[in-house]
């Protein structure tokens, strides 16, 4: 009954972790042997430096009030002259 309680474990354990990584393996995977061939026969590791540099250059950043936009860079501003590190924005 222990051993069956352990395994039990590590098959849990072994779920949840690809749980977190099944999705960035989808987003990333190939789709069958014709259309990974046809895109360029790119290993993952390829395709996701084309996916994310996709996405940074689609990126469209969320509205924002103007008064807030005005508030956060004067926090920002107070918290560099107070010592703060200096931002690259």
């Amino acid at each position: 009954m222990r051993l069956r309680t352990k395994f039990n474990l590590v098959l849990v354990i072994a779920c949840l972790i690809g749980m977190t990584t099944a999705s960035y393996f989808a987003y990333v995977a190939a789709r069958n042997f014709e259309a990974w061939e046809a895109d360029g026969s790119k290993d993952a590791a390829q395709r996701a430096n084309g996916i994310w540099k996709k996405i940074l250059a689609e990126f469209q950043p969320p509205p924002m009030d103007e008064a807030v936009r005005e508030e956060l860079a004067a926090f920002v501003a107070r918290r560099v002259a107070e010592g703060g590190a200096p931002t690259d924005f």
